[in-house]
């Protein structure tokens, strides 16, 4: 979990008026039927505003869902319960190519959900180095890259 690979986690940003979305635009969206947030955004010139075909949310319970926000250092939106709750207070630190928000627990990274970036993973991966760490969040606009996986759990 810490330094291996980034862990995609199953939770959902919201629109203005509280719907689950489905992600920023045909080419960075989770399937899941709902609005995109930037559908002419990185280069998408399909004009799909909303994915209708895809798949149907689960139930949920099986997800969390952020509140609407953008910037990724709002932090009154985090979810006490999903490690995202659990890990302030923060503070900046200009230390890499970009500042870095670094929790209290163990300097892990953490930036959140936001209106541009949907997505959120944990664990960080091993080019991260200090910033890597069980409690390390960050968001993500959904892209494939080799840095990513997830993570299946089984709850009774």
């Amino acid at each position: 979990m810490s330094g291996g690979l980034w862990e995609y986690v199953m939770a959902v940003l919201s629109d203005s008026q509280g719907e689950p979305v489905s992600g920023r635009n045909s080419l960075y969206n989770s399937g899941f039927n709902g609005k995109l947030l930037y559908p002419d955004w990185d280069n998408d010139t399909s004009g799909i505003t909303e994915i209708i075909n895809g798949y149907d949310y689960p139930e949920p319970k099986y997800y969390d869902v952020y509140k609407y926000g953008s910037g990724e250092t709002n932090y009154t939106r985090r979810i006490l319960g999903d490690a995202t709750g659990e890990i302030g207070p923060f503070e900046d630190i200009a230390a890499l190519t970009q500042t870095s928000h670094i929790s209290s627990w163990h300097d892990d990274k953490a930036t959140m959900v936001s209106n541009v970036n949907l997505w959120i993973r944990r664990g960080a991966h091993a080019s991260d180095g200090l910033n890597a760490g069980v409690f390390a969040c960050s968001s993500i606009n959904g892209e494939l890259n080799n840095d990513s996986s997830f993570r299946l759990i089984l709850t009774p």
